[in-house]
């Protein structure tokens, strides 16, 4: 009912046949070893991979691509180029600040 509602086609497969799911699995395959690398590299437990699953396709949609002829997806979809700035080096160190007052003398 919603997919007919919004205008969704339902393909079906046949389970265990990756091959015919067309360029999807692929790309899928391609998100999964970005985000178990990532995941490896710092020595995270898997219980992180969800939300590194959703950096990575934050990643890659700020990324350029060749089927777009080398500009982003995100350009392509909103028109104008992504903001990568705020973008930091991945589980990288960083520090909370505890107010002054609720500190003790041997806190670091």
């Amino acid at each position: 009912m919603f997919c007919r509602d919004n205008d969704i086609k339902i393909k079906l497969t046949n389970i265990y046949t990756r091959q015919k799911n067309g360029v999807e699995e692929p790309n899928n395959h391609t998100l999964l070893g970005m985000a178990i690398s990532m995941i490896t590299f710092r020595n995270l437990c898997p219980l992180y991979s969800t939300k590194e699953m959703c950096n990575v396709v934050y990643l890659r949609n700020r990324s350029p691509t060749s089927s777009l002829d080398g500009i982003t997806p995100y350009d392509a979809w909103f028109g104008f180029k992504p903001r990568v700035k705020h973008l930091i080096v991945f589980s990288s160190i960083c520090y909370a600040l505890v107010q002054k007052e609720k500190r003790t003398n041997l806190d670091s």
